[in-house]
């Protein structure tokens, strides 16, 4: 990716924020979303879920000495065609802005678009509101072939009962120049031993997408799934939580990040892990080999910690 999200970054500049007059209309945007990244032109960029001119977000620029400036704001086009709140971007390596919104656009299921540093807009999808793909609530990530790869939290086919309606989500691919694929449908395995609701991805040293699921697995509907994924699709899981008892490994994943030494995965549960003292656990922090041997570092124990999240 062509920046780092940076939350230590936006915790920094928050003070500078609350000290300074506040905008009665929002016009800069309100309810940041997924931290700042540093752009290459040494300034950080990000996204408000809320607030702009038309108070459907904006992506931003904030200079290092604090000065913001809001570049687009979101339902700027007739009927929000553009989309509405936008959930985080990315600076791909051919210097533009990448991202999408999780609704607004003729089906209200949101978009996929490209913005240039000065904010000129193009709308490279819509989703749709049928079940071949539902709203995304991912950031995308940019693959070593120079396309985009997203997970949608719904939408795709499956035969699964709770995906009936509303699907389990899906892998998906996007061109530079808008040509979309979906590659994965989850839940598509009996039983849901697949998972479903996928809401994280990373490309490894080794080219393959990981990702994890929040629910579904081989153990327990909501114990969730470590997947890999190769870029024509072939999934496997590497890991279904809720293995040992009590779910003392962790369940509902919701983070995954490689190590630059020694190519393990790490991340953090949102439950389970060894202590009792929450009805469904106050969440762990793993370790996973690519070929699925999981070590559980930390369960967090109230009333110190509990259910850590990204």
């Amino acid at each position: 990716m062509g920046g780092q999200s940076t939350r230590s970054l936006q915790k920094a500049f928050s003070a500078r924020f609350t000290t300074s007059a506040p905008n009665p209309n929002c016009t800069d945007g309100d309810l940041p979303f997924d931290g700042v990244l540093a752009g290459s032109d040494g300034n950080l960029y990000g996204t408000t879920l809320e607030g702009g001119v038309n108070r459907s977000g904006t992506v931003f620029r904030l200079t290092l000495q604090g000065v913001l400036t809001p570049i687009y704001s979101f339902c700027s086009q007739a009927n929000c065609a553009d989309g509405a709140s936008p959930n985080g971007i990315l600076q791909a390596t051919d210097g533009n802005f990448y991202g999408t919104t999780m609704t607004g656009a003729a089906s209200g299921r949101g978009t996929i678009f490209k913005l240039t540093p000065q904010g000129a807009f193009t709308l490279l999808y819509i989703f749709s509101g049928s079940y071949d793909i539902n709203e995304s609530f991912s950031s995308l990530i940019q693959g070593t072939d120079g396309n985009f790869y997203g997970t949608t939290d719904l939408g795709g086919f499956s035969n699964f009962p709770d995906c009936r309606f509303y699907g389990c989500g899906t892998v998906f691919k996007i061109t530079p120049k808008g040509n979309f694929t979906t590659l994965y449908n989850f839940c598509s395995r009996k039983d849901c031993v697949d998972g479903a609701t996928p809401y994280w991805l990373i490309q490894a040293a080794d080219g393959s997408f990981y990702g994890v699921t929040g629910a579904g697995g081989a153990h327990k509907a909501i114990g969730g799934t470590i997947f890999r994924l190769t870029s024509r699709g072939e999934l496997t899981t590497v890991y279904s939580f809720c293995a040992q008892s009590n779910c003392a490994d962790g369940s509902e994943p919701i983070s995954l990040a490689q190590a630059a030494r020694g190519g393990n995965f790490y991340g953090v549960t949102f439950h389970g892990g060894s202590t009792k003292k929450c009805q469904r656990g106050c969440g762990t922090v793993f370790e996973i080999t690519s070929t699925g041997t999981l070590t559980s570092l930390h369960s967090f124990d109230l009333p110190a910690a509990q259910n850590p999240t990204d």
